[in-house]
């Protein structure tokens, strides 16, 4: 099914960081579906949205999203107090969520 979104309202979907990891409900023939963004195409040129694709998800099917990590209270660590550092290698990790409970972001706490 083809559908049409405003432009402007997907571009700051997409700046928000979360849009791949996000649900939608869509109202199709009278039915609401409940969809997650699964690819999205950028315009070569403009590097504007130009084609996304949604996945049908049930609210209780698991699904695997990639969720945005927090690190808390880094002037507080006692590790790096003392001199230690701090490596961060991945600002996202995947997680198998159900579709109707995905976290907006994941908080460690140093």
């Amino acid at each position: 099914v083809a559908i049409n979104l405003k432009q402007n309202e997907v571009i700051k979907a997409i700046n928000t960081g979360q849009f791949l990891s996000s649900t939608a409900t869509l109202v199709h023939d009278g039915k609401k579906q409940m969809v997650i963004p699964q690819a999205i195409q950028m315009h070569p040129v403009s590097d504007k949205p130009q084609h996304v694709d949604l996945f049908r998800v049930k609210k209780d099917q698991i699904i695997t999203v990639e969720v945005a990590v927090n690190f808390l209270n880094e002037e507080a660590s006692p590790g790096l107090k003392k001199g230690g550092a701090l490596n961060i290698v991945r600002y996202a990790v995947e997680l198998n969520v159900r579709a109707d409970s995905i976290p907006d972001s994941l908080d460690a706490d140093l």
